[in-house]
């Protein structure tokens, strides 16, 4: 019971925004617009994050390479 509403919600809500795209023609040519860049940046914004997460990698082991056994990093 709770699938067949959920997917019933689904489909209104498709309904619902086919309705409002063809409301106003631009929207379909915006909404394209949209996807061609999405598909372009795609790749480049998972090369980042890749990119981020090792470069937070590295800090982190730097850092817990410095520590001391109290875990302060020790200044002399």
């Amino acid at each position: 019971m709770r699938r067949e509403l959920i997917e019933s919600y689904y489909e209104e809500y498709q309904r619902e925004l086919e309705r409002f795209l063809e409301s106003d023609p631009e929207m379909f040519s915006l909404e394209a617009e949209i996807h061609h860049y999405i598909e372009i940046l795609e790749p480049v914004l998972r090369d980042a994050g890749q990119e981020m997460w090792q470069a937070l990698d590295r800090i982190i082991s730097a850092k817990n390479a410095m520590e001391g056994p109290d875990g302060e990093i020790p200044f002399d």
